[in-house]
């Protein structure tokens, strides 16, 4: 969705693949809504999943994450994608809100 000087991407289940890099080359995304999960979905460990997400995120370009995760049970993932993005240098800033909370794009 391309709004008034943003642009934000929403992404349902998914992995990494080489296709992340063609649509990050495509569209500048200042916003991503992504799932943090690896391979088994919601049973992947913190660190599989964070792998995935961090490669999703630098593919994309993002500068702004809001991590799509099964709210409080998957909160585990939030560190271990935070500092894999950080080992990575990847500058993507990780948004994590209570459900409910809400963001007006203008304020960002």
């Amino acid at each position: 969705m391309q709004g008034n000087g943003y642009c934000f991407c929403l992404l349902g289940d998914c992995l990494h693949s080489e296709k992340f890099e063609e649509i990050g080359q495509r569209f500048d995304i200042d916003f991503g809504m992504i799932p943090v999960q690896g391979k088994r979905h919601i049973n992947s460990t913190p660190e599989e999943a964070a792998e995935s997400g961090t490669r999703i995120a630098r593919d994309l370009g993002l500068k702004f994450l809001f991590p799509v995760i099964q709210y409080p049970r998957e909160l585990l993932r939030i560190e271990p994608l935070r500092r894999r993005l950080n080992e990575m240098g990847v500058l993507t800033k990780v948004i994590v809100e209570k459900p409910g909370t809400v963001h007006r794009l203008e304020t960002f």
